[in-house]
């Protein structure tokens, strides 16, 4: 399954953010997750990038992270990666 979400990260190139006409965001599927040391739920993406994928309503609404099994089943969501869009090197897990 992983190297399906790699090789399909690959085949793509920037895809296009709905919210921002004309301007290319990349976008990767979530791999896996894990906590940091507040506690806080991170998403771990197919390009080696972290993202904080928090439930803080009414500013971020997302429900399933607070359960395993939403979590298990938004794996290979696309979340939006900033870090490649600046080109970042891969997060390292602490």
């Amino acid at each position: 399954m992983l190297e399906q979400l790699i090789a399909a990260r690959d085949d793509r190139s920037n895809l296009w953010n709905s919210r921002s006409p004309g301007l290319a965001r990349m976008e990767q599927p979530i791999v896996g997750y894990h906590q940091d040391p507040e506690q806080h739920w991170v998403a771990e993406l197919a390009c080696g990038h972290f993202r904080h994928v928090r439930h803080a309503p009414p500013w971020t609404n997302r429900p399933w992270v607070t359960t395993e099994g939403g979590r298990t089943g938004a794996l290979g969501l696309l979340l939006e990666c900033r870090k490649c869009d600046a080109g970042a090197p891969p997060d390292v897990a602490t």
